[in-house]
């Protein structure tokens, strides 16, 4: 099969025979059935899967603007690109394992969504997308409480958050992070139902307000030589292939983001901070950063991002995403 990272459901039969799923490198989603000697690809955009997966879980009907599902009165199904032309033949028992691996969420990871998407999607109240993916603050009270928590969200969705645990509360983030991709797919969306749910059960609290994440930028005019120094002082890597971004592979310290300058700036810090904060408490930070000293340089990027500096003139960012 073409080199992507191929995917089938929990549910196939043992060996390599089965309907299987894919991330392109630009976002579309590929289909194929290892089993078919064509090596037939039908490939869809996120939506169109979205759609198929949310009419798999519903029963169908399996018709679509660019793909369409036929079962066949011969015992296989036909997946059909219909702009493309390229056709997929599975067996029926492969589709059905499909369909079960389906309505267990087993592909939503595939779909990528953006911030507004996740925002906007039922269940995510508690959370706020920042700089480095989906976060949510839940007060605990106690160490012995965030413990609890902690292993009830274990025992309820396994593998997938990344969490903070200390006295008084939990932070848990949700981001994908793979040589292909940096960002948040519809797992994480049902993930933080999940987890909110939980936290609900527990009778425990979300704070909004509470979650931000820290970003270092480091100004340069010739990134690709800059970027090694960084990446071994800190012992980082890059980001999804990304040659200006570097991210800690423990997940605990700030990222580095590498911007490219056209000349030196000598009378700006070449390195400054970004601070993500929630969409809805951007204002607030900002007034207190003016109140506490420091000006606004400019906003004309907002609301992706205001610039602010402090009494000497160093600069930082407030930015947000998804609102």
């Amino acid at each position: 099969m073409t080199s992507y990272a191929w995917q089938k459901s929990s549910y196939c039969p043992q060996g390599e025979a089965c309907l299987h799923a894919a991330a392109t490198a630009d976002g579309n989603i590929a289909l194929t059935e290892s089993d078919d000697p064509t090596g037939s690809i039908v490939t869809t955009t996120p939506a169109r899967f979205r759609a198929l997966l949310d009419s798999v879980r519903a029963g169908g009907p399996f018709t679509y603007d660019e793909i369409e599902v036929l079962p066949g009165p011969d015992g296989v199904v036909r997946l059909r690109d219909v702009d493309g032309g390229a056709v997929v033949t599975t067996s029926r028992a492969n589709w059905d394992a499909f369909a079960r691996g389906a309505r267990d969420g087993e592909f939503d990871h595939l779909v990528r969504i953006r911030p507004r998407q996740f925002h906007e999607a039922a269940g995510t109240e508690d959370w706020r997308v920042l700089g480095e993916g989906a976060c949510a603050y839940f007060r605990t009270g106690s160490f012995a409480a965030g413990v609890r928590f902690v292993q009830a969200i274990g025992e309820r969705v396994g593998e997938g958050p990344d969490i903070d645990l200390r006295a008084e509360g939990v932070t848990v983030r949700l981001i994908t992070l793979t040589a292909e991709y940096y960002g948040m797919t519809e797992r994480h969306v049902t993930l933080a139902r999940e987890i909110s749910a939980v936290a609900h059960e527990l009778g425990l609290t979300a704070d909004p307000s509470a979650v931000q994440t820290v970003q270092v930028t480091v100004d340069a005019l010739a990134i690709e030589k800059v970027t090694p120094f960084w990446r071994a002082l800190l012992g980082y890597e890059e980001r999804a292939g990304s040659g200006e971004d570097l991210v800690d592979p423990q997940g605990r310290g700030a990222p580095f983001y590498f911007q490219e300058m056209d000349a030196a700036r000598p009378q700006r810090n070449r390195v400054h901070v970004d601070v993500w904060v929630p969409y809805d408490r951007a204002q607030a930070r900002i007034a207190a950063a003016i109140a506490a000293g420091g000006t606004l340089v400019t906003d004309e990027h907002a609301p992706g991002h205001w610039v602010l500096a402090d009494p000497e003139g160093n600069e930082a960012c407030v930015g947000t995403t998804g609102g």
